[in-house]
Protein backbone atom coordinates (compact mmCIF):
# COMPACT_ATOMS: atom_id res chain seq x y z
CA UNK A 1 0.00 0.00 0.00
CA UNK A 2 1.09 3.37 -0.57
CA UNK A 3 1.97 6.08 2.24
CA UNK A 4 -0.44 8.47 0.47
CA UNK A 5 -3.28 6.41 0.60
CA UNK A 6 -2.45 4.86 4.01
CA UNK A 7 -2.21 7.99 5.58
CA UNK A 8 -5.90 8.59 4.77
CA UNK A 9 -6.76 5.68 6.34
CA UNK A 10 -4.39 6.32 9.59
CA UNK A 11 -3.76 9.28 11.59
CA UNK A 12 -1.09 9.36 14.77
CA UNK A 13 -3.34 10.78 17.73
CA UNK A 14 -1.07 12.68 20.68
CA UNK A 15 -0.89 11.00 23.37
CA UNK A 16 0.69 11.17 26.82
CA UNK A 17 3.74 9.26 27.16
CA UNK A 18 2.76 6.76 24.93
CA UNK A 19 1.70 6.95 20.67
CA UNK A 20 -1.75 6.21 19.67
CA UNK A 21 -2.99 5.65 15.69
CA UNK A 22 -6.65 5.89 14.59
CA UNK A 23 -7.45 3.24 12.23
CA UNK A 24 -10.16 3.14 8.90
CA UNK A 25 -10.96 -0.09 6.70
CA UNK A 26 -13.58 -0.92 4.50
CA UNK A 27 -13.43 -4.22 5.87
CA UNK A 28 -12.04 -5.70 9.32
CA UNK A 29 -9.14 -7.20 7.19
CA UNK A 30 -8.52 -3.96 5.81
CA UNK A 31 -8.66 -2.54 9.17
CA UNK A 32 -5.97 -5.25 10.45
CA UNK A 33 -3.69 -4.29 7.67
CA UNK A 34 -4.31 -0.88 8.38
CA UNK A 35 -3.17 -0.59 11.45
CA UNK A 36 -0.34 -2.71 10.74
CA UNK A 37 1.15 -0.48 8.54
CA UNK A 38 0.34 2.16 10.92
CA UNK A 39 2.28 0.49 13.99
CA UNK A 40 5.33 0.09 10.73
CA UNK A 41 5.22 3.34 10.44
CA UNK A 42 5.75 5.12 13.97
CA UNK A 43 8.29 2.54 14.05
CA UNK A 44 9.93 4.31 11.16
CA UNK A 45 11.49 1.06 9.97
CA UNK A 46 14.78 0.86 7.32
CA UNK A 47 14.58 -2.05 5.54
CA UNK A 48 16.74 -4.34 2.63
CA UNK A 49 14.92 -4.90 -0.54
CA UNK A 50 15.62 -8.41 -0.75
CA UNK A 51 13.02 -10.50 0.75
CA UNK A 52 13.83 -13.29 3.20
CA UNK A 53 10.82 -15.18 2.38
CA UNK A 54 7.00 -15.68 3.60
CA UNK A 55 5.99 -16.09 6.83
CA UNK A 56 2.27 -16.94 8.25
CA UNK A 57 0.51 -16.26 11.21
CA UNK A 58 -2.55 -17.95 12.37
CA UNK A 59 -4.36 -16.77 15.46
CA UNK A 60 -7.61 -17.68 17.61
CA UNK A 61 -8.67 -14.99 20.29
CA UNK A 62 -12.18 -14.51 22.07
CA UNK A 63 -13.27 -11.38 20.07
CA UNK A 64 -11.85 -9.02 17.70
CA UNK A 65 -9.92 -6.51 19.79
CA UNK A 66 -8.23 -9.58 21.16
CA UNK A 67 -7.54 -10.86 17.62
CA UNK A 68 -5.79 -7.41 16.78
CA UNK A 69 -4.08 -7.00 19.30
CA UNK A 70 -2.16 -10.63 19.40
CA UNK A 71 -1.57 -9.70 15.70
CA UNK A 72 -0.13 -6.63 16.07
CA UNK A 73 1.99 -8.25 18.85
CA UNK A 74 3.34 -10.98 16.90
CA UNK A 75 4.15 -8.42 13.94
CA UNK A 76 6.34 -6.32 16.68
CA UNK A 77 7.81 -9.48 17.89
CA UNK A 78 9.02 -9.97 14.00
CA UNK A 79 10.36 -6.69 13.84
CA UNK A 80 12.44 -7.27 16.77
CA UNK A 81 13.97 -10.14 15.19
CA UNK A 82 15.11 -7.93 12.49
CA UNK A 83 12.56 -9.24 9.86
CA UNK A 84 9.71 -6.41 8.38
CA UNK A 85 6.79 -7.55 6.95
CA UNK A 86 5.35 -6.35 3.47
CA UNK A 87 2.07 -6.92 1.40
CA UNK A 88 0.23 -8.48 4.60
CA UNK A 89 -2.72 -10.15 3.74
CA UNK A 90 -5.45 -10.97 6.47
CA UNK A 91 -8.25 -13.38 6.42
CA UNK A 92 -10.85 -13.37 9.50
CA UNK A 93 -13.26 -16.09 9.79
CA UNK A 94 -15.31 -15.71 13.61
CA UNK A 95 -12.47 -14.92 15.89
CA UNK A 96 -9.36 -16.98 13.95
CA UNK A 97 -7.08 -14.80 11.66
CA UNK A 98 -4.36 -16.04 9.21
CA UNK A 99 -2.20 -13.62 7.82
CA UNK A 100 0.47 -13.84 5.56
CA UNK A 101 3.37 -11.53 4.26
CA UNK A 102 6.61 -11.56 2.58
CA UNK A 103 9.76 -10.46 5.06
CA UNK A 104 12.42 -8.08 4.51
CA UNK A 105 15.46 -7.80 6.73
CA UNK A 106 15.49 -4.77 8.61
CA UNK A 107 18.63 -2.58 8.73
CA UNK A 108 17.19 0.14 11.42
CA UNK A 109 14.08 1.38 13.34
CA UNK A 110 14.13 4.80 14.80
CA UNK A 111 11.30 4.49 17.55
CA UNK A 112 10.39 1.54 19.73
CA UNK A 113 7.09 -0.20 20.75
CA UNK A 114 7.13 -2.07 23.71
CA UNK A 115 3.45 -3.26 23.73
CA UNK A 116 0.35 -2.98 21.90
CA UNK A 117 -2.25 -2.17 24.77
CA UNK A 118 -6.13 -2.65 24.93
CA UNK A 119 -6.39 0.88 26.31
CA UNK A 120 -9.01 3.22 24.36
CA UNK A 121 -9.39 -0.29 22.34
CA UNK A 122 -12.65 -0.42 20.54
CA UNK A 123 -13.61 -2.16 16.94
CA UNK A 124 -16.49 -0.19 16.01
CA UNK A 125 -18.39 0.09 12.19
CA UNK A 126 -19.77 3.11 11.53
CA UNK A 127 -21.28 4.09 8.53
CA UNK A 128 -20.45 0.59 6.54
CA UNK A 129 -16.68 1.21 7.91
CA UNK A 130 -14.47 0.08 10.60
CA UNK A 131 -12.37 2.28 12.90
CA UNK A 132 -10.66 1.96 15.89
CA UNK A 133 -8.04 3.49 18.42
CA UNK A 134 -4.95 1.97 19.27
CA UNK A 135 -2.33 2.97 21.76
CA UNK A 136 1.34 1.77 21.69
CA UNK A 137 3.36 1.74 25.43
CA UNK A 138 6.73 3.62 23.87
Amino acid sequence: MQKNKLLSKVFEVPHTADAAIDVLGRSLEELFINAALGMLLILEVNSQERDVGYEKILLAENDHESLLVAVLSEILYLVEQKRYPNNIQVKISGSQLESTFQCFPIVSYNREIKAVTFNQLNIMQINGQFQTRIVFDI
